[in-house]
């Protein structure tokens, strides 16, 4: 049996601790419009995808619970590093080596014995935008957090700026599920 998952945040990553204990080949296919905290820093800062929603999926998917997965779910406290997580700076360091974020993530897929897929939807940068019933626009999905969390004004609509393509292995692996679940991304985006 074969499961595609699309999400992020920290909704996805309960689903696939969940069909873990399952019979069935998982594919995580994972958003990336993620523009807070540490990966929305890296994302700038090294031009890359954002990288936290996929150490989430593939920490859920590893059946090892050793000091490695404990480090990588580490976020620093205090300091220049305030706020980022170790496992995120490890995939940036992985990205930059490679110079292609697709190998990275394969990279500690087989670091953490990951025999499912962790797969971005996309390989663009994107950012999610959404219009609200008052007319204001906010950008970013972390701002969108931000706005949602402190008013009653609901989203009309929302898009992705700029358009962006489907990574194709993404459409392959929808096409060949037996089974597609959709879930959550966080509360308010």
């Amino acid at each position: 049996m074969k499961v595609a998952t699309i999400g992020g945040g920290t909704g996805q990553s309960v689903i696939l601790r969940a069909l873990k204990g399952f019979d069935c080949e998982i594919t995580a296919i994972v958003g990336m419009a993620d523009s807070g905290g540490s990966s929305g820093i890296l994302r700038d800062d090294l031009k890359m995808l954002p990288p936290g929603d996929i150490r989430h999926c593939l920490l859920a998917l590893t059946s090892k619970n050793n000091t490695f997965c404990e480090l990588l779910n580490y976020r620093f406290e205090e300091g220049t590093l305030k706020g980022h997580n170790l496992g995120n700076i490890f995939l940036a360091g992985l990205y930059k080596v490679d110079g292609d974020f697709v190998s990275a993530v394969q990279r500690l897929s087989k670091l953490l014995d990951v025999s499912d897929k962790v797969l971005p939807v996309t390989l663009d940068c994107v950012h999610l935008f959404c219009e609200l019933e008052s007319g204001i626009i906010v950008k970013k999905e972390d701002e969108i957090d931000s706005f949602r969390s402190t008013g009653n004004d609901k989203i009309k609509r929302a898009w992705l700026e700029p358009d962006a393509l489907l990574y194709q292995p993404v459409l392959q692996a929808i096409e060949n599920a037996d089974y597609l679940i959709i879930g959550p991304g966080d509360l308010y985006t």
